[in-house]
């Protein structure tokens, strides 16, 4: 079964590294040999100092320029396993010839200064955009444990950036709004949105993952969203373990509880790896085909096909049609 997955870090974590064969859990020799269709890669561009910057830091456009770069060579280098895809229909093809896809996203708009832009990062293959990240920015809020700032939607701007990426088809990704956020997309976005790496927040308790009634919404909208691998986001322990490990069995309860709320179109995969700080049961990229035969107990091969690639194929289309 192909899957396509959502979000990693491995781009960013990846920088100094070679994609094809390293220590990272999203390598393209892990991604083929777990049975990879796609993966979206994130490139984060913060409100601060990227890792592998100098201490004086670097302008926003320079830092997504050396992603953008890394991104580029990586598919040149590796034109035997991946290739770039802008749409599903890249995709299928690519995977009729063997070929992992590559997707580029933004984790964090603050990169996005003017409308213009959109236009540029969009000829550049950018098909996916998190308008926060952690922190506010000059588009919206982020989630928070703070209820008055969880309860603070989209900024002006913010609001134009998501009639405009509408009109490009660049998804609009939800993981790290807060929920005045969420909602402001929903009723303002007049294209199906994501949420590209968020578990069930009434299984998980973290204000990154959905309640409900969001993921109720997100269904209804047409939207889907990742299951994350991240242990905070599947099961919160208190105290935590000294060991953190992400489970399938909680995975598993997470699909179960999304697709019964938001039904079986709402839901894929957004693993995070590379990102997050836990273990996996399954190691990395390799081990996806256990989490899927986990998956198969529950599901029939029908619904196993939506969560795995075709949800995710057909909001795509949803999003970038005229």
């Amino acid at each position: 079964m192909f899957c396509i997955d959502m979000h990693c870090d491995t781009m960013v974590r990846g920088i100094k590294k070679p994609l094809r064969d390293s220590d990272l859990c999203a390598s393209l020799e892990k991604l083929k040999a777990g049975n990879g269709m796609a993966q979206f890669y994130a490139f984060y561009i913060p409100k601060g100092i990227m890792e592998w910057e100098s201490e004086s830091g670097a302008p926003l456009l320079d830092q997504y320029n050396k992603l953008l770069n890394k991104f580029r060579n990586e598919m040149e280098a590796n034109s035997d396993i991946v290739a770039q895809a802008r749409t599903p229909d890249e995709i299928l093809a690519n995977s009729e010839k063997g070929l992992v896809s590559a997707v580029i996203s933004l984790e964090d708009a603050f990169v996005i200064q003017t409308l213009d832009s959109l236009d540029r990062f969009y000829a550049d293959g950018v098909r996916c955009t998190g308008l926060t990240w952690n922190y506010e920015n000059q588009l919206a809020y982020p989630n928070s444990r703070d209820p008055e700032l969880m309860a603070k939607g989209l900024k002006p701007f913010g609001f134009d950036v998501v009639e405009k990426c509408n009109q490009l088809g660049i998804a609009i990704d939800v993981s790290h709004l807060s929920d005045g956020g969420f909602y402001d997309v929903a009723r303002h976005s007049k294209k199906p949105f994501i949420a590209t790496h968020s578990n069930a927040r009434a299984l998980a308790p973290h204000p990154r993952n959905l309640t409900d009634d969001m993921l109720k919404v997100l269904g209804e909208k047409g939207g889907v969203t990742g299951l994350n691998f991240c242990d905070r986001f599947l099961k919160l322990q208190d105290p935590e373990p000294e060991v953190r490990i992400a489970y399938i069995e909680d995975m598993v309860r997470h699909a179960i509880h999304i697709t019964n709320v938001a039904g079986i179109d709402a839901l894929g995969f957004g693993s995070d790896f590379d990102g997050i700080s836990n273990q996996v049961e399954f190691e990395n990229w390799t081990g996806m085909p256990r989490l899927v035969d986990a998956l198969s107990k529950h599901f029939t091969e029908s619904q196993l096909e939506k969560i795995c690639h075709k949800n995710v194929l057909r909001v795509l289309g949803d999003i970038q049609s005229v």
